[in-house]
């Protein structure tokens, strides 16, 4: 019997009222400006050392960071409190300050896909975290990103796995092999598919937190059996959960007042939303589960952050002949995030913890491999406020309710009794409806999108998230995209918040280059998250595949 493994669900120019929600710009000019930060005391440790401009290097070693939901603005909120790794990364690296993703469904899936791919989902697939498409007998069956019932956890058989069988197209570290069959490609995450994604469609050394068997583990697609490193590790691993029972905040005083007071009742489940957050009191209204709880806590960085380390000394990742990479996603942020919200103190919290992680990480880099190595951080996605927040502010925002859902229901299913044998009929009432409503912002039939696309800047984000035969969004299976209006959270979140949207908020995300070669500077203007992985293809001087439109980005 095999087992399902249970899920938290948790540039076109711009043209009308969207351009400040969408944040496209019209072309102008790029300012380069040196980086400084003088408010803010330097930390131990600097850039390895930049090769010749005229002659760069291919460095030893490539790492990609991903922090699962760091919305650029929250960089830009707390940036001055850093202290230790995102520190570094803000005074030593390359700043692309207007980065965004350009995919319309801003999720973790599509994001890990595009950072690594260099295209957008309407290539590699991944258009959200959950879709459907017909099986054989021409019925919708739900299809849930990376899991893979034709393998199984490694070391637990009766549990269904992961693997990168949806993915499409190849990833950064595919195209590495394949030019050097010696490189080795490693990812660790918190979540299954941040980590596969990341890796690409290899059977590389990919290894994810399973918070039911409270242990990083992978699936059969890579390995029949863990390495003893591994093993040991997450014998540690079991040490360490016994002692993390309790969150306790560590926020200094004096940063207190740019948060959110410590407890709202639309955050986490209503109750328990204040500091300490113990597993005894919260377990029962969380999970019984304390892997899931502990997972949505700030520890799972740090041993993902641990694992990274611990792989980058037993697989000796840059200290060989040939290059390797190294792809790392942390995932509290993104927890911490829906439960909490992004201005709220859990979420200080866990970012002063993460820019201690990120230092943890450069200093064991530093110490591996020297000057050797380039590092890329950014996001997957951002994140909106939640709606009560913005309310006060006075800002347009809803949670919809489940009756309001079950009305439009009621007249979406007007639309399928009266044309359900005729699908485009069927299609263009569905998008007549949807229009109507107040939380719809727009909605295109799936055939009138490629046309609309040319004029329509939502519609250009909508159509790059569109992949046909994988119906992702309330009404897509009808042949149907909509969008809903600004800061409007589904009736799946009646507390915390969501992303997921088309808007400004969700796309734009921190983008940093650091180490061989690499100057430091901020650089205004758009920049894509496409360009990320051709980007680090030309600095490890290998070739980028030819489905590969998006431009790399100037850095060295």
């Amino acid at each position: 019997m095999v087992l399902r493994r249970q899920r938290r669900l948790a540039s076109p120019e711009a043209r009308g009222p969207w351009t400040r929600l969408l944040g496209i710009r019209t072309a102008g000019a790029l300012v380069l400006v040196t980086l400084a930060c003088a408010s803010t005391p330097p930390v131990q440790g600097s850039p390895p050392a930049a090769h010749d401009p005229e002659e760069p290097q291919s460095p030893a070693l490539v790492v990609v960071v991903v922090v699962d939901q760091l919305g650029a603005d929250l960089l830009e909120r707390y940036g001055a409190d850093f202290r230790s790794g995102l520190r570094r990364l803000l005074d030593g690296g390359f700043h692309f300050s207007e980065a965004t993703h350009d995919h319309g469904i801003t999720e973790t899936s599509p994001g890990h896909a595009t950072i690594s791919t260099g295209t957008s989902p309407s290539q590699h697939g991944m258009v959200s975290n959950l879709w459907f498409v017909r099986n054989a007998q021409g019925a919708w069956e739900q299809v849930e990103n990376v899991i893979d019932t034709a393998v199984r956890i490694t070391g637990a058989e009766s549990l269904a796995g992961s693997s990168p069988v949806a993915l499409m197209q190849p990833a950064l570290g595919d195209w590495l092999v394949e030019r050097d069959p010696a490189s080795r490609v490693v990812s660790v995450s918190g979540k299954d598919r941040a980590a596969i994604l990341l890796a690409g469609q290899g059977r590389h050394t990919v290894y994810w937190f399973e918070p039911h068997l409270e242990r990083f583990a992978t699936s059969t697609y890579y390995r029949d059996t863990d390495p003893d490193w591994v093993l040991e590790f997450n014998e540690g691993v079991a040490e360490r959960l016994t002692a993390d029972g309790e969150w306790t905040l560590r926020v200094p005083a004096d940063l207190l007042p740019s948060t959110r007071p410590d407890s709202a009742s639309f955050e986490g489940d209503g109750v328990h939303t204040e500091f300490p957050h113990r597993y005894a009191a919260e377990g029962d209204t969380a999970s019984a589960d304390f892997g899931v709880w502990w997972s949505s806590t700030p520890y799972l960085d740090r041993e993902t952050t641990s694992l990274a380390i611990q792989a980058l000394e037993e697989m000796e990742l840059g200290q060989r002949s040939s290059p390797d990479l190294l792809a790392v996603s942390l995932s509290a942020t993104d927890r911490v995030g829906h439960a909490y919200g992004p201005g709220s103190v859990e979420q200080l919290d866990n970012l002063l913890r993460l820019d201690e992680e990120l230092g943890r990480l450069l200093d064991a880099l530093d110490a591996s491999v020297g000057g050797e190595y380039a590092l890329v951080l950014t996001a997957d996605h951002g994140v909106s406020e939640a709606p009560e927040v913005l309310t006060a502010r006075g800002i347009p925002a809803r949670r919809l309710t489940r009756e309001e859902a079950s009305e439009f229901n009621q007249r979406a299913g007007a639309d399928l009794q009266s044309h359900g044998s005729d699908p485009e009929r069927l299609a263009a009432a569905l998008a007549q409806t949807a229009r109507a409503e107040d939380w719809i912002a727009a909605a295109w039939t799936e055939d009138e999108l490629p046309e609309r696309a040319e004029a329509d800047s939502l519609a250009s984000l909508m159509f790059r998230s569109l992949y046909r035969g994988r119906a992702a969004g309330l009404l897509s299976r009808y042949g149907v995209q909509m969008i809903l209006t600004p800061h409007t959270l589904l009736w799946a979140w009646p507390r915390g918040t969501d992303h997921g949207s088309p808007y400004l908020y969700d796309r734009r995300v921190p983008l940093i280059f650091y180490g061989s070669g690499i100057e430091s500077g901020l650089l205004g203007g758009h920049a894509s998250t496409r360009s990320i992985a051709p980007t680090l293809a030309g600095i490890l001087g290998i070739p980028v595949p030819g489905h590969v439109s998006a431009p790399p980005l100037s850095v060295r």
